[in-house]
């Protein structure tokens, strides 16, 4: 679950935000993912047809236990995801019926509301932050992220790989936005918050193929 692969990353984004941030992002990312979770394991998270909805509540929940500036990244994005799926399944109604009982409409249906959702809720969040791909944030993960999904028509493994190869390219980066800029750190370190993201997508991954 994403919950677990946050649990088993938490300790290396706690351990590269003490290096070169505050040291917090592992725990705020950590108490996200456990609101989350506990919402869901006690049934108070909304899982039915509307997954605008779902979404919008996960805002909340986020927006409650999270703080720092990965929190607000987080809560905006979900937040701005939850309309464009809103939208997308407006624009898409009528659309996921299937002809010959093999799902592949439907499937298609669901690749066309997440391609036209995920780079509206990207195109939203640039609105709140200055951060974009090559700053050393989360963002370097999560750009691609979207791009892929979006270039492949749904690899949600493609589109995870990428984001770990963006996180990854942080490490040579120099810090452009977050504490990291002024703590005047030269460590050549993968950034925490994009980090933190991958093992959060990972997570939606593993879910993916397991249903």
């Amino acid at each position: 679950s994403a919950y677990q692969h946050v649990v088993d990353k938490e300790p290396t984004v706690t351990r590269l935000d003490e290096e070169m941030g505050d040291g917090d992002c592992g725990k705020v990312l950590l108490a996200g993912a456990t609101a989350v979770r506990d919402a869901l394991k006690s049934g108070s998270l909304y899982l039915g047809d509307d997954l605008g909805m779902t979404l919008h509540q996960i805002a909340g929940l986020v927006e409650d236990a999270m703080g720092g500036t990965s929190g607000v990244i987080y809560c905006i994005f979900l937040d701005a995801l939850a309309q464009g799926v809103g939208s997308a399944v407006a624009e898409t109604a009528g659309n996921s019926s299937t002809e010959d009982g093999t799902g592949r409409a439907i499937a298609d249906s669901a690749v066309e509301i997440w391609s036209s959702a995920l780079p509206k809720a990207l195109d939203t969040l640039y609105k709140y932050t200055t951060a974009r791909p090559g700053h050393r944030t989360l963002i370097d993960a999560l750009a691609p992220f979207v791009e892929t999904f979006v270039e492949t028509k749904g690899d949600v493994a493609r589109a995870v790989q990428m984001a770990d190869q963006g996180a990854k390219a942080t490490t040579h980066m120099k810090p452009k936005r977050g504490r990291a800029v002024y703590t005047g750190s030269t460590k050549q370190i993968e950034d925490a918050g994009a980090a933190g993201l991958c093992a959060v997508l990972h997570g939606i991954l593993e879910g993916l193929k397991s249903n």
